[in-house]
């Protein structure tokens, strides 16, 4: 059983190494000052990537009741960015605007990030942005 546990542990270890546990959309947990993804810390880049990409961190982070420290800020970046999406996800952007910032707003709203509604929406923002923002840096 050592044997066979030993080769296993050293392959996860140095996958969490080497990754740093990584999904893509934050730094490496030993380079991050805190658990904030890198598109929530980070000004809006000027193309609607980037816009996607804000909402799509904010909405997992509310998903798991972290709540950005300038709600006000997230909220306005969020609206902003609805306002301003492709047509092609603008509905869905307006869609998920308004329930992350009732989520923002009132902790008892909260649920209403996991709901098959937003979950649609949601789905079309990710499709949307794996489709165009692929050869762009995240």
């Amino acid at each position: 059983m050592f044997r066979v546990a030993l080769p296993v542990a050293v392959v996860l270890v140095s996958n969490f190494a080497i990754t740093g546990c990584s999904d893509g959309w934050s730094e490496p947990a030993a380079q991050q000052s805190s658990a904030v993804p890198i598109a929530m810390r980070d000004p809006m880049p000027d193309n609607p990537c980037g816009g996607v990409r804000f909402v799509i961190d904010t909405m997992h982070a509310l998903q798991v009741a972290w709540l950005p420290v300038d709600r006000r800020g997230a909220m306005q970046r969020i609206a902003d960015f609805a306002k301003s999406a492709p047509p092609e996800i603008r509905r869905a952007a307006e869609d998920v605007s308004g329930v992350s910032a009732r989520a923002m707003e009132k902790p008892d709203a909260r649920a209403e990030v996991s709901t098959g509604a937003v979950a649609g929406d949601f789905a079309v923002l990710d499709n949307w942005c794996s489709w165009h923002c692929q050869q762009l840096p995240k």
